[in-house]
């Protein structure tokens, strides 16, 4: 007799969930950006002004879906083209998540470097999609050859260039990345998720490049807990 486990994938059963590796001792954690101050404590008039929009807000109500103020609000902050439409995650990995869904089509193959985030290999192998991971340099630079001979041979539907890399930190050459959402058919995300430790931002190209998608979050400049991508 079948159990409710016989129903799950197997390739969902075989996959181990994300862990946050332990802080060896005399290291200092830096991937997740946390900050270690709370953002009221040198201003802690600022900690009223939460108060008082807390209590004001209508937690009563279906939140506008679109998120139209939020939306203004970061495209001033962010300088965001006007060209460009911003959809809003619970953080960039549903973002990520969104984007996969998108395209996940039977045979639609989703690229990306290696080592870069975990994440999108991860929603490839959620969602069934083909994904192939074209190594990196020695010294984790791109490899553009090898990427571009990817996406001639592949032509995947989805690219994820983290910009700068994570985990390396590496920030590819703009003429690297600018290469690769040339020769791309498919949808290239530009994951900007460290965007605030770069010099370079493909965000004023948002909307003037048709295949071009640009990732950005506010978790890696010390707001993790809101949860906004």
């Amino acid at each position: 007799m079948k159990t409710a486990s016989d129903f799950i994938r197997d390739d969902i059963k075989s996959m181990s969930a994300y862990r946050i590796a332990d802080l060896p001792e005399g290291f200092i954690k830096l991937d997740a950006m946390e900050s270690p101050y709370h953002p009221f404590a040198r201003f802690p008039e600022l900690s009223n002004e939460w108060l008082r929009l807390i209590d004001q807000a209508p937690i009563h109500l279906y939140p506008n879906p679109a998120a139209s103020g939020l939306q203004e609000t970061l495209r001033k902050a962010f300088n965001i083209p006007e060209s460009a439409a911003i959809a809003l995650g619970n953080g960039s990995d549903e973002l990520i998540q969104f984007m996969t869904l998108l395209v996940a089509q039977s045979g639609a193959t989703m690229l990306a470097v290696e080592p870069s985030f975990v994440m999108y290999r991860h929603n490839a192998e959620l969602y069934g999609m083909n994904y192939v991971g074209v190594p990196l340099n020695e010294d984790f630079t791109l490899d553009l050859p090898a990427v571009l001979s990817a996406i001639d041979k592949h032509q995947p539907a989805l690219i994820f260039i983290a910009y700068p890399n994570n985990p390396t930190g590496v920030c590819f050459r703009r003429e690297e990345v600018e290469a690769i959402i040339r020769a791309a058919r498919g949808i290239v995300v530009v994951d900007e998720a460290y965007g605030a430790f770069s010099r370079d931002s493909f965000l004023p190209q948002a909307g003037s490049i048709e295949n071009l998608v640009v990732m950005r979050t506010i978790s890696k400049i010390g707001f993790a807990g809101l949860r906004i991508g």
